[in-house]
């Protein structure tokens, strides 16, 4: 990000679980939007800590900000996935998301 947290159009967020012990941080998340032209948001960067993952956090999360981007009124939200993390292409799948594009390399 150019000026840091500063960034227009850029929103880096904790992902913070309340338990009965108090607040933890148990990711993060780094989208920009570009509302003022194409009303699309691109999550640059979804990190759920390891030993939070499979406990709900990260469709909490994606949920929360779908519901935040329709007020906003954004037509779609785009993210990168390595062909290789299965287990985060299941998750996004599983949360609406579909493949636009498929990059491939041979390695020599």
């Amino acid at each position: 990000m150019p000026d840091g947290v500063d960034t227009k159009d850029n929103y880096l967020y904790w992902i913070v679980a309340s338990e009965e012990t108090g607040e933890k941080n148990v990711g993060n998340i780094w989208y920009a939007s570009n509302l003022s032209d194409s009303h699309d948001i691109f999550i640059w960067d979804f990190e759920i800590f390891e030993s939070f993952r499979r406990q709900g956090y990260a469709s909490e999360a994606i949920d929360l900000l779908v519901k935040r981007c329709r007020e906003l009124g954004t037509r779609s939200i785009s993210l990168h996935v390595f062909g290789e993390n299965h287990a985060a292409r299941m998750l996004y799948e599983k949360l609406g998301f579909k493949e636009t594009n498929v990059m491939m390399t041979k390695k020599i």
